[in-house]
């Protein structure tokens, strides 16, 4: 048998002679036997418990045992094991017996010559039945992988309806507070309610992002970067955001090529892989940052989840309590935490997965009970120059301009309170509800408009086709969209399109002034 060199035999057998006559018949054809031989129940029941065997042949009659007997503990110790039955006095009746109980054949001592056909059929028979069962387990775990894959796309869609009209709220919430928080001063004892107000309204807003990143809805601003600039820019916000007691340790690939996403997204996957290594960590340890480069190959395919090719691979590692298979299996589902009550949203790990599968990622995660955790992000790699680091921000301030804007928001209150952002910082703004009142002012003779701020979704029109229409009109206008969830595609593969960029709701006087004012002082496409 030329495709087996060993095969390893369980013989039940009284006689050692038969069992040598039996190992020397398959020498002879080419086979090699580990042999191990039993005549008894109780060493059968031992040796089929141990396992490791690829064939068994028993013996019909035995002194205190029979091959039935045998080969009932056998179909329901290890069922895919091919079971022979050899014997002298098996007659007709007991052998029909046999294969109906499953037996996989029978060979009579009186004709030894069909040993070795037994063997080749009842071992190709086998190989069959277990490629079946990897084909069917392989059938099984890609229907989890959907129902699992619908469960979150579910969930995804739920967090994008809610996400548009909770976000218009936080937007009014949050702007209020920003502007009664410049009216009060520091000095006004309702200054620190108002605080509290505000900190809830961010955390409200940072809730929504995270729903939206986990179910990979949120609009994305890619750029190429040096992944280890992240590293270093946060890096001591992680010293105060994860305590003393825990160390930080970088080992950063000086060679480490460039990758190409949202920078601020990827500071939220190392925020939300720190904290939870934190607290995988409360007596203290260790938390290991490093980056190296990964030349994925057609083998590391099923293991990495990714195709082949060039990638940058973050790694995340903590000296924790670490997770059990059990955990390991529910991590990425949203809203699922092994926390305390009112210690976690379950959103962490989500997110962390819907950024990085956003950015044409994977993450793969290694966890060990008592030894801790290591979490792996691998990003691709691309070939170019990466954008120098910006370091720490300056403070945020509210930017003046001059020209006229129109502001299309079919949100009354949030309209009413763009509005104030934008006529404060010196704006001239004039106002439409939805796209249709919008493309009538521009048409307007003797209005001339500088940029557009709009929301995304507007009935009847989106922000996306308003955009294209008042284009028809001026060519060189700019455009801000605006929105709490754009939805899926609404822009294309083509990103804003010249001129144009975006602004997630919800945001503050600051930021929507800045980003005004950076794509209005920004040279005209071909300029």
């Amino acid at each position: 048998m030329s495709s087996v060199t060993r095969v390893a035999v369980l013989h039940l057998e009284d006689e050692p002679k038969d069992s040598r006559l039996l190992k020397g018949l398959l020498s002879a054809d080419g086979i090699e036997c580990e042999m191990t031989r039993v005549d008894n129940e109780p060493d059968f029941r031992a040796a089929i418990e141990k396992g490791g065997f690829d064939v068994i042949f028993a013996d019909h009659s035995l002194p205190t045992f029979d091959g039935l007997s045998a080969l009932a503990i056998a179909r329901d110790v290890c069922p895919e094991v091919p079971f022979i039955c050899v014997s002298g006095s098996l007659g007709e009746e007991i052998a029909i017996e046999a294969l109906k109980q499953g037996a996989t054949d029978y060979v009579l001592k009186q004709r030894p010559g069909r040993l070795v056909p037994a063997l080749r059929r009842a071992l190709q028979d086998s190989a069959k039945r277990a490629n079946l069962k990897r084909a069917e387990n392989e059938v099984r775990e890609l229907e989890d992988r959907l129902r699992h894959s619908q469960k979150l796309e579910a969930v995804g869609q739920l967090a994008g309806g809610i996400a548009h009209d909770f976000n218009n709220l936080l937007t009014v919430i949050n702007g209020y507070c920003d502007r009664l928080g410049a009216a009060l001063g520091d000095a006004n004892p309702l200054r620190h309610d108002l605080d509290l107000i505000q900190r809830a309204g961010q955390r409200a807003a940072a809730l929504t992002r995270q729903l939206l990143a986990f179910s990979r809805r949120q609009v994305l601003q890619p750029h190429v970067f040096d992944l280890n600039s992240v590293v270093h820019d946060i890096q001591m916000m992680l010293g105060r955001l994860l305590g003393e007691h825990i160390t930080i340790a970088t080992r950063l690939a000086p060679d480490l090529g460039a990758v190409r996403a949202d920078p601020g997204q990827i500071e939220q996957v190392m925020m939300n892989l720190s904290i939870n290594a934190r607290d995988a960590m409360p007596d203290g340890g260790t938390l290991t940052v490093e980056t190296h480069n990964v030349d994925l190959t057609a083998e590391d395919e099923p293991r990495a989840g990714l195709k082949a090719g060039l990638y940058v691979a973050l790694v995340i590692r903590d000296t924790g309590t670490g997770m059990d298979e059990g955990t390991l299996a529910h991590v990425f589902e949203p809203f699922y935490t092994t926390k305390e009550t009112g210690k976690g949203t379950g959103l962490g790990l989500p997110t962390v997965y819907g950024i990085v599968m956003q950015s044409g990622g994977n993450v793969r995660i290694e966890s060990v009970v008592g030894e801790g955790t290591t979490v792996h992000v691998l990003l691709p790699r691309v070939d170019a120059a990466a954008a120098p680091s910006k370091g720490e921000a300056a403070p945020a301030q509210v930017t003046q301009g001059r020209e006229t804007v129109l502001l299309v928001e079919d949100e009354e209150l949030v309209r009413e309170l763009v509005h104030d952002f934008l006529a404060g910082a010196g704006y001239d703004v004039i106002e439409a509800s939805d796209a249709e009142q919008a493309l009538r002012i521009a048409g307007t003779a003797g209005v001339s408009i500088d940029a557009v701020v709009t929301d995304v979704v507007l009935p009847g029109m989106n922000g996306s086709d308003l955009a294209a229409r008042l284009r028809e009109m001026s060519p060189r206008i700019r455009v801000l969209y605006v929105s709490g969830y754009p939805g899926a595609g609404v822009f294309g593969d083509g990103g804003f399109g010249p001129g144009s960029d975006f602004l997630a709701k919800p945001f503050t006087r600051q930021m929507l002034t800045q980003k005004l004012r950076d794509m209005l002082d920004a040279p005209a496409t071909g300029s």
